[in-house]
């Protein structure tokens, strides 16, 4: 009798262990939400107020953490966030945004004369500022800056300019050289991929957007449809300027 009151008790104990455990397991799967997740929606390039409203109705907050200065999307956009877009993510998480700054930073301008214009390109990128219209004069040196130009009025070395600003090249051209260039084609990039591929054939651009593009992001989401002059196996003169046609993919939802 003695031993088995000892089992009938031992048994008891380890069975209240036993639904200690389970039910602490249980307790703890509900209240973590085991299992559970939701995807974490894609804030890029949308204001904070657009970010807060989505990551809402994801069941999710927003938190700015940083902000950074960057001429691709509009200021006070998100630029970056943290889950990234897609991840599974506990229900209530909050998600960390980087966005882009309200105001320009201040950058030196620097000094382009006698460079190269791929080396000028450089620099100016290096810089955060844009190269903008290539105007091309009679010089014994082609495609080499004798100018640089900021709306319109000479800038120079040293200069404190905003990020982001455009800078206009005035480029020697040898006509005794040739001084002709070829087309690229450009079809199916976006506006400043195709910008930067005719720069780089020292040539100009001019867009033509269509009326559904509406916002800066956009435009950064058009593409080209079409093109004049189109690529072709005859040359054209340094300077000229290619017209680009650009139509939304229909990823964008228009």
């Amino acid at each position: 009798m003695k031993y088995g009151f000892i089992i009938k008790n031992l048994v008891l104990a380890l069975l209240l262990v036993l639904a200690l455990v389970f039910g602490s397991n249980a307790l703890l799967k509900s209240c973590t939400k085991h299992n559970v997740s939701v995807e974490v929606p894609d804030l890029r390039g949308m204001s904070v107020q657009q970010a807060c409203t989505v990551a809402q109705n994801a069941g999710m907050a927003v938190t700015v953490k940083d902000s950074v200065f960057t001429s691709d999307i509009e200021k006070g956009a998100v630029f970056a966030q943290y889950p990234r877009a897609g991840a599974r993510v506990k229900p209530n998480r909050d998600l960390d945004i980087t966005i882009n700054a309200f105001s320009n930073l201040k950058v030196t301008m620097p000094s382009l004369i006698g460079s190269p214009l791929r080396q000028a390109k450089a620099e100016l990128k290096s810089r955060s500022l844009v190269l903008g219209r290539l105007n091309y004069v009679p010089d014994i040196a082609t495609n080499v800056v004798l100018r640089q130009r900021l709306n319109g009025k000479d800038v120079f070395a040293g200069d404190i300019v905003e990020a982001g600003s455009v800078i206009d090249l005035d480029l020697g051209l040898n006509y005794e050289e040739g001084g002709n260039t070829s087309v690229p084609d450009v079809r199916s990039l976006s506006y400043r991929k195709a910008a930067d591929v005719l720069k780089d054939y020292s040539l100009n651009v001019v867009a033509k957007f269509p009326k559904t593009v509406k916002s800066y992001a956009d435009t950064l989401a058009a593409v080209v449809v079409q093109q004049s002059p189109e690529p072709a196996a005859q040359t054209v003169r340094m300077g000229t300027t290619v017209t680009v046609t650009l139509k939304l993919p229909k990823s964008a939802g228009r």
